[in-house]
């Protein structure tokens, strides 16, 4: 599995599907910080240093699952990879993963079609880790794992443990 790491970039799933003609399956590209973190539809995902924000190309397997279903895949993928640091997550489909109805994850579905052939599907990980204090709109429906377990955590633990836990779906 090859991992790309950037301090900066416009968008992770962007990135992904701008290259993933030449990136093998299970490639992931990470960054401190993303220009233009998106969410659903026009949503915009709100990022820091301290939040993971990660995409996973998957380019093996993905003919033989309904597409419309990884969004829901994905979400318990997350879901049972956090719930070793918090067990009040819960999924707000399709695609939010919420503490206490406070939303602590987001999950952008993209997919790559020619015909009826899918040739990849990028999925996006915003996960609200470590932040102290969120933009005064996202005050009262943002948290993060710290805020609620008012403790550090390892995001490269957490990073694995997603990517352990996506890689191990039989497709």
């Amino acid at each position: 599995m090859k991992h790309i790491h950037f301090k900066e970039i416009d968008s992770t799933n962007s990135y992904l599907k701008k290259h993933y003609q030449e990136l093998d399956h299970m490639t992931v590209v990470s960054a401190d910080y993303q220009a233009k973190g998106r969410g659903q539809g026009d949503h915009v995902w709100y990022g820091d240093k301290d939040s993971l924000m990660f995409s996973i190309l998957l380019k093996e397997g993905i003919n033989d699952i309904d597409i419309k279903e990884m969004p829901f895949l994905a979400a318990g993928w997350l879901k049972d990879s956090l719930s070793e640091y918090c067990d009040n997550i819960t999924i707000k489909h399709p695609n939010d993963l919420m503490i206490h109805g406070k939303k602590v994850a987001g999950i952008l579905v993209e997919s790559i079609i020619m015909g009826s052939e899918v040739l990849a599907v990028i999925i996006g990980f915003g996960i609200n880790v470590n932040q102290k204090k969120f933009p005064p709109k996202l005050e009262g429906i943002a948290t993060s794992l710290l805020f609620y377990k008012n403790k550090w955590f390892n995001k490269k633990k957490i990073v694995n443990e997603i990517i352990n836990s996506v890689d191990s779906f039989s497709y």
